[in-house]
């Protein structure tokens, strides 16, 4: 299996505040990479492996999921 090349575009639009144009299947990684690390690191440790405490990982998961398969 090869290294597909991965659809994405990322334009940074202002200071701090990026547009990200990416395929459904590409985001479904991003998708389960971030509910992978909520399920399996500990909260005490979240913030200093991951930069982000796992409230705003689950958010950015909700936001993402919603987009993937329709908000609840």
């Amino acid at each position: 299996m090869g290294w597909e090349k991965i659809d994405m575009r990322i334009e940074e639009k202002a200071p701090g505040f990026f547009f990200v144009q990416i395929a459904r299947d590409d985001l479904r990684i991003i998708n389960n990479c971030i509910n992978d690390a909520l399920d399996l690191i500990s909260p005490e440790e979240f913030p200093s492996r991951v930069g982000a405490t796992p409230q705003e990982a689950q958010a950015l998961l909700d936001a993402i999921h919603g987009a993937l398969y329709g908000r609840k």
